[in-house]
């Protein structure tokens, strides 16, 4: 899913001098964390069934079914990444410049979002028209999508039979995009910290309400007003740190870290999120939220120097171009099941090798144009170099 390279200026005769970088590339390395894990939720057998046949004991095999299942909550993690980076930025400018330029702040977002949304949505069009097996977009679904409302149809009607599904996060984003900088204006950078508790408690009122009318996964799942808790969290987290980098010591990240991410598998074991109960839908949504952003936290305080230049490097543009992997996974994962007759084991690293192809090809000709155009538009840098 998009990261985010900074506000903007109306035209480039009127960009005033940048302000200091914010470029975190421990966020990049993060961002294809977050992918990973809902790459393994659509790629891993969701019953423990499937690991038993693989010669796996129950205990093991139920906790690999956790593994798949928890996967999805990579979805909390874009979430909680792009409110912490997107309200830190703002906060950023509004502090150099004393005011938020709303304005370039949609230009930009238009830029980065729309190219590679709007290709692989038509994309996904030609293949439904085309016939092409298990891809079926019925027009409904295209005008949602179209109008950034893809998430609502899905809580409605479901996902769609198509690669196109996982954009209904996207559409969540952009709904979040289009509201946040206009609402910062309203209540002042002052008080994030109370707007993102508000949004926290208003979800969990939203969800309660939706489990007494009986609605259905996904019909939590995709909803926008009860998924509010990782956006609220990463709010929070940005006005607590205000621009700070947390310092802590490798003990403490590694015991937060070990909690955060058993918290993530206790969830996916015992109160998975598309189970509509109580205990599930009031404490299993903010655990998650919760738990995403103490991640988010710890790779704050890590330096990333302190692991070989090889891997750094590596992390660090598979997350650059974690929005390409996140578009195209679910067709790579579609197109290698339909073509290699081997189990998981084989067709997982094939189906994530493609996917990488795809989005490297997607950044180099598609996205990175865009990315260039954007410097025009930007008050505070949040790319490398500057």
């Amino acid at each position: 899913m998009p990261n985010d390279n900074g506000t903007s200026s109306h035209s480039e005769s009127a960009i005033p001098p940048l302000q200091p970088s914010f470029y975190r590339p421990e966020l990049d390395f993060l961002r294809f964390f977050a992918f990973l894990a809902v790459f393994i939720q659509h790629s891993l057998p969701q019953s423990a069934i499937a690991y038993r046949a693989h010669g796996l004991p129950q205990f093991d095999a139920l906790w690999m079914a956790a593994v798949q299942r928890s996967g999805a909550y990579g979805v909390d993690l874009f979430f909680v990444l792009s409110a912490y980076l997107i309200t830190e930025l703002l906060q950023r400018e509004f502090t150099s410049t004393g005011k938020v330029d709303v304005r370039s702040f949609y230009i930009r977002r238009v830029l980065r979002i729309w190219p590679l949304y709007f290709f692989f949505l038509g994309l996904c069009m030609l293949l439904s028209r085309y016939g092409v097996v298990g891809q079926h977009l019925k027009t409904t679904y295209v005008l949602a999508f179209v109008f950034l409302a893809g998430n609502w149809i899905c809580a409605f009607r479901g996902y769609p039979d198509s690669a196109a599904a996982p954009l209904w996060s996207v559409s969540l984003e952009e709904q979040f995009y289009l509201t946040w900088p206009v609402l910062m204006l309203l209540v002042h950078v002052k008080r994030l910290m109370q707007v993102g508790i508000c949004m926290i408690v208003f979800s969990s009122v939203i969800r309660l309400a939706l489990f007494f009318l009986g609605v259905k996964h996904p019909g939590v799942w995709c909803n926008t007003f009860a998924r509010l808790d990782p956006i609220g969290c990463g709010i929070i987290l940005a006005a607590c740190l205000n621009g700070r980098r947390p310092t802590l010591s490798k003990l403490d990240r590694l015991v937060l870290g070990t909690i955060a991410i058993m918290t993530l598998l206790f969830v996916g074991r015992y109160i998975p999120l598309d189970v509509p109960r109580l205990p599930n839908l009031l404490g299993g949504y903010p655990a998650v939220a919760l738990a995403s952003s103490v991640l988010v936290f710890l790779i704050l305080a890590c330096d990333l120097s302190t692991l070989p230049a090889t891997i750094s490097s590596s992390g660090i543009y598979l997350g650059r171009i974690s929005y390409g992997l996140y578009v195209f996974h679910v067709l790579a994962i579609e197109l290698v099941n339909r073509t290699i007759p081997e189990s998981f084991v084989i067709r997982l690293p094939l189906a994530l090798m493609l996917t990488v192809g795809f989005s490297a090809i997607s950044y180099r000709y598609l996205e990175k144009p865009f990315l260039r155009l954007k410097l025009r538009f930007t008050h505070v840098s949040s790319r490398p170099g500057g």
